[in-house]
């Protein structure tokens, strides 16, 4: 009896690593910006994250960041947060939905203020769940896309 409930064990674990696996091998270099005029900001096995910067014309230390999220998969609870470093301050709008799928991506407009002409420090968090796996990715934006 103990060896059949290790091996239902086994095969329970083998069914979630599969799963697992399945997501850490899945290629989301097919996936291509949705407008030619994003850049890829932020990379990750399961979504990208393009950006387009527009700087305010009246204020050149102003900056206005639109994100797009794509991915390749359902993701729910997505969530970026952000924490900017010293000289910035920054006004985050909320995004247009919590639930990225291989059609429906996700869009967030940041504001940015350089308020003492430093290199940009962008630190996030991003949370998301996989089928009922919570994930969360850290990291940090040193350079946003700049347009004309």
């Amino acid at each position: 009896n103990q060896t059949s409930m290790k091996s239902k064990s086994t095969n329970l674990l083998d069914d979630l690593l599969s799963g697992y696996l399945d997501v850490q091998q899945q290629n989301v270099n097919i996936i291509h910006p949705p407008s030619p005029d994003l850049s890829e900001i932020i990379k990750s096995n399961n979504y990208i994250i393009y950006g387009q910067t527009k700087v305010n014309p009246n204020a050149p230390n102003q900056y206005a960041l639109k994100l797009t999220v794509v991915s390749n998969t359902t993701l729910t609870n997505f969530l970026i947060q952000f924490n900017p470093g010293n000289g910035w301050k920054i006004n985050v709008l909320p995004p247009d939905g919590t639930i990225l799928q291989k059609e429906k991506m996700i869009t967030q407009v940041i504001y940015l203020l350089d308020e003492f002409n430093t290199p940009l420090q962008l630190n996030y968090q991003i949370s998301y769940i996989y089928g009922s796996q919570p994930v969360v990715d850290k990291g940090t934006i040193v350079s946003i896309p700049m347009s004309n």
